[in-house]
């Protein structure tokens, strides 16, 4: 069963790296200098923070745990950025012994600055993977948002599940985190498309266009309620196929 699991995870993983690949191919279309691999880096820094997060729950990152978010972390670790950071600033040097696997076992003092300082870092990396969501959306019409709440959703089922079964406080965790980080800061950054790509030679129109589709259409409707309902939905069923397989 775990190895199944482990398999599932993998497959999430390559799908999500598939799909954002796809993000970044319609969104150069009025953004040639968006870089995919760099964007993707993004993606794996959002992504390890959704899951040291979701390990809040139980305060620990198991071995199974370890594994995929070291394999997630090899281009780019979001913790080693962390502790560069805060020793940069001053901070005590022993913040650079803590890792993944012993992260919950440091000092509460030294905890909090590393948990201060991936919040904050969180936010830049969730702002930039989200905007290229939304541009992509507009440019070919199709919801690639729910699509990222799908597979999104998925992974962290299957990371609470690598090492005894889906503890449900574990994956209500990893979704409000999934809430707080990237639905939260998606409705943010669709409502102020232009200021987020202030720097870029688009044309006045696109941008203009962009917020008014979004503040008018999705704001509107209740945008984040759809959400919830759907990451509901697709939670029960996961929920129900391993009832039935149990049985």
């Amino acid at each position: 069963m775990s190895a199944d699991t482990e398999e599932k995870l993998d497959k999430k993983y390559a799908k999500l790296t598939k799909f954002l690949t796809q993000i970044c191919d319609v969104a150069k279309g009025v953004d040639s200098e968006l870089n995919t691999q760099e964007y993707l880096l993004n993606f794996d820094l959002l992504l390890q923070s959704l899951l040291f997060n979701q390990s809040k729950s139980n305060n620990a990152i198991f071995p199974k745990e370890h594994k995929f978010i070291k394999k997630v972390a090899e281009k780019s670790d979001l913790l080693e950025i962390a502790k560069a950071e805060l020793i940069k600033d001053g901070e005590d040097a022993a913040i650079d012994k803590v890792e993944w696997d012993n992260i919950f076992d440091c000092p509460k003092v030294v905890f909090a600055k590393i948990d201060g300082k991936i919040k904050s870092l969180t936010k830049e990396y969730t702002k930039n993977m989200v905007a290229y969501v939304a541009l992509a959306e507009y440019l070919d019409g199709k919801n690639y948002f729910f699509k990222l709440n799908d597979d999104t959703v998925d992974l962290l089922f299957y990371y609470a599940k690598l090492e005894n079964g889906a503890d449900e406080n574990e994956v209500q965790q990893g979704i409000l985190g999934y809430v707080k980080f990237v639905a939260n800061y998606y409705v943010e950054v669709m409502s102020n498309m232009e200021e987020f790509f202030a720097d870029k030679n688009f044309k006045k129109e696109l941008l203009g266009s962009l917020r008014k589709e979004y503040k008018e259409n999705k704001r509107s409707n209740r945008f984040l309620e759809r959400h919830l309902k759907k990451i509901k939905e697709r939670l029960a069923g996961h929920y129900k196929k391993d009832a039935e397989n149990k049985q």
